[in-house]
């Protein structure tokens, strides 16, 4: 389906067979298996996803203490020679 130019409504689209490699329109065996109808699972992270969220907030905070750091020194020689 797609979209007409002023958006209100969708219009169907005449669709050609996908051609696998070797010219073939029928679906290989070796695909990976479908996630119970949701499409292929590609959340890879798994467990690590609390490290990532820790890892997140440390460099939210390293990066809040350079623009504190850089505001509380701006009018030091230091800081103007940034």
């Amino acid at each position: 389906m797609e979209a007409n130019l002023d958006g209100t409504k969708w219009d169907t689209v005449q669709v050609s067979n996908y051609i696998y490699f070797g010219n073939s329109t029928n679906v290989p065996e070796d695909l990976p298996p479908l996630n119970g109808g949701k499409g292929v699972d590609m959340q890879y992270i798994g467990g690590l996803r609390f490290l990532a969220y820790v890892l997140f907030g440390l460099i939210m905070v390293f990066a809040a203490a350079c623009m504190s750091w850089t505001y509380r020194y701006k009018t030091e020689r230091v800081g103007k020679s940034l």
